[in-house]
């Protein structure tokens, strides 16, 4: 993705997509403010381990608290948008981030890191076996002997799951960074139960100047033990998995997937 897309302002939404989603950092950072339970865990994690690897950093909202702790960071993303807006916040936090844009899928860095992690649901985006084992693969390539991989995905809930797909559900809202107002978010899904693909579709109205744009997506679904034998059979040990950031033990009841593996190879 080279262009910078005004999510609000696109022609046709019914051909937007991921990239959309990801095209303005600004908009992305509103939508999800007030989110940092995760902070705290990562930032130990990397403490522990010196230096540490983030695959689809983002904005680096993980990324800049553990810059700022002084501890050795790298974030690989592939979206020009939200790493340029990534180091626009460093600047303004007086800290410089090493940013690479590249595809979780296909990467070579040259390096090998103590701590590598896949934060905030992102392994969704890999919709297929082969795209999670190309990102795998990667990861093998570039752990350090000894060293520990983190993936954090939503342990999948059939409620959300099964919901009507023509009901239209709050996702949240946020001021527009434009002034246009708030911005009120809404959302559909489909589930497709062959390809564990969940389609969602996000519609944004901005009261103040009464537009309305939408950004469709997909989310991949991992269960529980499925994950835990994609992992296996990928060449990774599980040590731990949690159910949320506290360090709480994974149960059938728990939000999250926290799985925290090292190399079996």
């Amino acid at each position: 993705m080279t262009r910078r897309i005004n999510m609000l302002r696109a022609k046709h939404p019914s051909k937007t997509s991921s990239e959309d989603l990801y095209a303005d950092g600004r908009h992305y950072d509103r939508q999800h403010a007030g989110f940092d339970e995760d902070i705290p865990f990562y930032l130990k994690m990397a403490r522990d381990a010196g230096s540490v690897l983030e695959l689809a950093c983002g904005t680096c909202r993980l990324g800049i608290p553990i810059a700022k702790a002084g501890i050795d960071y790298m974030g690989i993303d592939i979206s020009e948008g939200m790493l340029r807006w990534a180091h626009r916040k460093a600047d303004d936090a007086g800290i410089r981030l090493r940013l690479v844009r590249a595809d979780i899928r296909s990467f070579y860095l040259r390096k090998r890191f103590p701590l590598i992690i896949l934060a905030f649901n992102t392994i969704c985006h890999l919709y297929t076996r082969s795209d999670l084992e190309n990102c795998l693969a990667c990861v093998r390539e570039h752990l350090s002997h000894g060293g520990r991989f983190v993936i954090d995905v939503f342990n999948p809930a059939l409620p959300i799951l099964t919901r009507d797909p023509s009901e239209h559900y709050p996702a949240g809202e946020y001021d527009d960074p434009d002034g246009s107002g708030r911005i009120v978010v809404t959302e559909t899904n489909v589930y497709d139960r062959a390809s564990q693909i969940n389609w969602i579709t996000w519609y944004y109205h901005t009261e103040k100047a009464d537009t309305k744009s939408e950004v469709h997506f997909g989310m991949r679904i991992y269960y529980p033990q499925e994950l835990d034998a994609l992992l296996g059979y990928n060449g990774f040990r599980i040590e731990a998995k949690y159910g949320a950031f506290d360090g709480s033990p994974f149960r059938s009841e728990s939000g999250k997937q926290i799985v925290v593996v090292s190399s079996a190879r």
